[in-house]
Parts: C-alpha cells; sequence; structure tokens
C-alpha cells in the first residue's frame, strides 16, 4: 500500500489507515452496485428478451434477477466485509 501511494512508513499514519478502510468499503460498494447493474440489463436487453415469449419463461429459464446467487454471494461477501472493517475502526477510535 505505501507503494501504490508512494509513502513512507512515516507518513502512514492511523488516520489515514482509518481513512483507507472506509474507501474500501465504498469500493466494494460500488462493485457490488455495478455487478447489480450488469445482471439487470442483461433482464431488459431486447435481443435476449426475443427469446422468451413471456417474462415468466424468461425467469423459468434464467432464474429471477432477484434471486441471482452471483449477486446475494456478493451482497453477503460485502456485509461481511462491512462488519469486519467497522470492527476494526472501532478498535483504532
Amino acid at each position: 500500500m505505501l507503494e501504490v501511494l508512494q509513502l513512507t512508513p512515516k507518513k502512514f499514519t492511523k488516520k489515514l489507515f482509518l481513512q483507507l478502510l472506509e474507501n474500501a468499503v465504498t469500493t466494494k460498494e460500488w462493485i457490488c452496485t455495478g455487478i447489480y447493474a450488469s445482471r439487470a440489463k442483461d433482464y431488459a436487453n431486447p435481443f435476449r428478451t426475443m427469446l422468451y415469449e413471456t417474462e415468466q419463461e424468461m425467469e423459468k429459464v434464467v432464474g429471477k434477477l432477484s434471486e441471482n446467487s452471483f449477486i446475494k454471494q456478493q451482497q453477503e461477501e460485502l456485509n461481511k466485509f462491512t462488519q469486519q472493517v467497522e470492527a476494526v475502526i472501532a478498535q483504532y477510535k
């Protein structure tokens, strides 16, 4: 991290560490939002939807967006990661 931020060990402060943790949570939230948006586009894409007569038929074949296992997994990981970061931040405050 020091190399990426071009810092010396002396400049890596507690405040910076806590800020980086918060940024990591924000980044993970952004990734989860992007995953959902990307998958949602698949469900709205006219070239994909034209293969099915109804939305219900499409859901039977590809599943419901709200039940997508990858999206659920990422959301669970986000929740766990957020809790871990909050626990670390609480130790340093």
